[in-house]
């Protein structure tokens, strides 16, 4: 009865565990506050584990709720990897959205717009400084976000597999 009682415990435990990692998943953003949260959870799932491997059970119930329960150990370490790439892109990407850099960014901008604007020999040269800024404005924004909308959408495909 007792053993029973414990099966349920720890399979209740684990299956919250990950019920909580996937609505996290599905529903935020996944901002720095959700990456901290998620990486708890998956601390939380792993001394559930160890909890469980530590308990030398023979029981068929206990073999079978241990058996499910690691299931998405190799999961778990695969998120966490996911999140801790996320969140150093993220932070690197927070640096950039600085006022600072964003006010020199748009200063550099009106600069090369007032130069290709105001040119004394109005040749096409002058439009090209302005679109060759402009190009390399948008591969910049490109390189530094599309990664991490990539690992979002990896990140919330990973919930279906829970």
């Amino acid at each position: 009865m007792q053993l029973d009682q414990d099966i349920q415990a720890a399979r209740a435990s684990v299956s919250g565990i990950v019920s909580e990692i996937q609505a996290i998943l599905r529903s935020s953003v996944l901002n720095a506050d959700d990456c901290a949260a998620l990486l708890e959870l998956c601390n939380a799932y792993f001394k559930e584990i160890a909890e469980i491997r530590s308990s030398g059970s023979a029981d068929a119930g206990w073999m079978e709720m241990r058996k499910s329960a690691l299931r998405n150990e190799g999961r778990m370490h695969s998120l966490i990897r996911k999140i801790n790439q996320l969140t150093e892109h993220q932070a690197i990407n927070a640096g950039y959205g600085d006022q600072n850099v964003i006010g020199i960014a748009l200063g550099l901008l009106v600069l090369l717009f007032l130069r290709s604007s105001y040119s004394f020999d109005r040749n096409a040269a002058s439009s090209t400084w302005l679109l060759s800024a402009l190009a390399c404005g948008i591969l910049f924004l490109a390189w530094r976000f599309f990664p991490v909308l990539r690992w979002k959408r990896q990140l919330r495909d990973m919930a279906d597999r829970f």
